[in-house]
């Protein structure tokens, strides 16, 4: 059978990416053909990360994460960052979005009584 699901292979082995049949020297030209990614990109990348370690620095002793608006611009501050508004925000986000991940694996199905 085949469509866009299934696709008869023509034996048993099993197939290799594209990329598995790239030399490293191939695949180092590839790589140097590409322009330079812009200098705020970079930055902006960077930036992001800084702000994730930051994420760190907002955990309690008690092990519960704080969000209030100083403790969010401490954190920022201890990794290096001007806390303004942006960065702010950003933060904010990135703690709510850990949250709401702690509390769906503290909801998992394996923890769960009712599972048959």
């Amino acid at each position: 059978m085949t469509d866009r699901y299934h696709v008869r292979r023509r034996s048993g082995a099993p197939t290799r990416s594209w990329l598995a049949r790239v030399s490293d020297r191939t695949l180092d030209e590839l790589l140097r053909s590409l322009p330079p990614a812009p200098e705020a990109m970079v930055a902006r990348a960077i930036e992001l990360s800084r702000i994730a370690r930051a994420l760190g620095h907002l955990e309690g002793p008690d092990g519960e994460m704080r969000g209030d608006v100083r403790s969010l611009r401490t954190a920022l501050e201890e990794v290096g960052l001007a806390p303004d508004e942006g960065r702010v925000r950003s933060l904010t986000l990135l703690r709510r979005f850990a949250l709401e991940h702690e509390e769906r694996s503290e909801k998992s199905p394996a923890a769960s009584s009712d599972v048959r």
